[in-house]
């Protein structure tokens, strides 16, 4: 079960076991578009308090931050292929002990995400490389991550560019990091191939790692948005994505992010489920710094 722990300075979600940790930081409750600016898009932070003082709220909220960050993940690599006999966790395992292990902040993870998101039109590129093949299969059980990546590429693997965007994003936001080395402790790969998927993974996004502020709101707003529309206006069901009741949901977010442009942050043409208007729903304290 999920436990409250709320320091003055930097309030977060942990649990007991020390399992599913993602940190929010207290000082989203101040942020000027906060629900007294009832009229103003961003209104709807409010649910963030109450995300990190309840119990059950708060296990449910990184349980459904896990799987949306699952699902990014599947739809930007989406046509590249794991060999069925390959020994590899599940991808929501491997989510949830990389953010365990790491101690993951919350608005470090929106920009990972936003990371992964800015360079899907180049995966999409590698994809229609015909003479890329199957993941190779490890003969030895994984730790957190292991061998996935096609033809030698970490770019052609969702996970390793995962785990490269979570070091960069934590590198670019915060003052104190772990180093390489504690990186390849977390997810049991070397330190040279920590360093390879590092380099890959700036080269594809051309080194940009600023957000400007407005789109970061609304890739946070709408990646709430769609969760609540998954799990609920109080995101309090844990196993909202896999529920066979949220699947046109489900599949409603990941056509969005399929067809979402991360310059503009405005889908390229109407999604076949209809039109679905982005309407921010939360932010965090605000745009990733200069």
């Amino acid at each position: 079960m999920c436990m409250v722990n709320i320091d003055p300075k930097n309030s977060y979600l942990a649990s007991a076991n020390t399992t599913n940790t993602v940190h929010i930081p207290s000082t989203v409750a101040n942020h000027p578009d906060a629900p007294e600016n009832v009229n103003q898009e961003f209104s709807i932070l409010n649910i963030i308090p109450s995300l990190i003082s309840e119990k059950h709220k708060k296990a449910a909220f990184v349980e459904n931050l896990v799987d949306t960050a699952g699902l990014i993940v599947e739809v930007i690599w989406a046509n590249f292929s794991i060999s069925p006999n390959a020994k590899i966790i599940s991808l929501h395992v491997f989510l949830q002990e990389t953010l365990r292990r790491s101690r993951t902040s919350y608005s470090t993870l929106q920009t990972a995400l936003f990371y992964l998101f800015r360079i899907k039109h180049k995966i999409a590129f590698l994809s229609q490389r015909t003479e890329l093949p199957l993941t190779p299969i490890s003969e030895n059980p994984p730790d957190v991550i292991q061998n996935s990546c096609q033809n030698n590429d970490p770019a052609t693997c969702g996970r390793r560019m995962f785990l490269a965007a979570l070091i960069v994003a934590s590198k670019y936001l915060q003052d104190r990091n772990y180093s390489n080395r504690a990186w390849s402790k977390i997810s049991g790969l070397t330190v040279q191939e920590i360093n390879a998927n590092e380099v890959c993974f700036l080269k594809l996004i051309d080194y940009n790692l600023f957000i400007a502020e407005d789109i970061f709101k609304r890739w946070s707003s709408l990646l709430l948005r769609h969760i609540q529309a998954i799990s609920g206006p109080d995101i309090s069901n844990p196993e909202a994505f896999r529920s066979a009741e949220n699947l046109n949901e489900v599949n409603r977010f990941r056509e969005t992010l399929r067809l979402m442009d991360p310059k503009t942050m405005e889908c390229k043409r109407t999604l076949v489920f209809g039109i679905y208007p982005i309407t921010p729903a939360v932010s965090a304290p605000g745009s990733p710094r200069e």
